[in-house]
């Protein structure tokens, strides 16, 4: 990532806040990750929206999600989803009922 790269993801990281909605970072090279923080951008970010690994990224995000958005969502996409509002654990506890 070089300086051009920086101010974009700084520039969409506010514009997508604005919209109520966040970026999160994830198994960034070392040199990326200075670059970020000299530029500001991971000042800006918060440190709280980059992760070592892409299964704690996953892992945290998933567990700031919105429940009733969980509940609507047909999709499923990570194992943790199951565990949401609507998920596979859900459905199956309320069919053993």
């Amino acid at each position: 990532m070089d300086a051009a790269g920086c101010h974009m993801l700084f520039h969409e990281n506010r514009s997508l806040r604005l919209a109520g909605r966040e970026i999160s970072l994830c198994s960034l090279k070392r040199e990326v990750l200075d670059m970020l923080k000299r530029g500001g951008c991971f000042a800006n970010m918060g440190p709280e929206h980059v992760f070592t690994s892409k299964e704690e990224a996953i892992q945290s995000i998933v567990s700031r999600l919105d429940p009733e958005r969980c509940a609507g969502c047909n999709t499923r996409i990570f194992v943790e989803c199951s565990k949401r509002p609507g998920g596979d654990d859900n459905i199956l506890k309320s069919e053993s009922v």
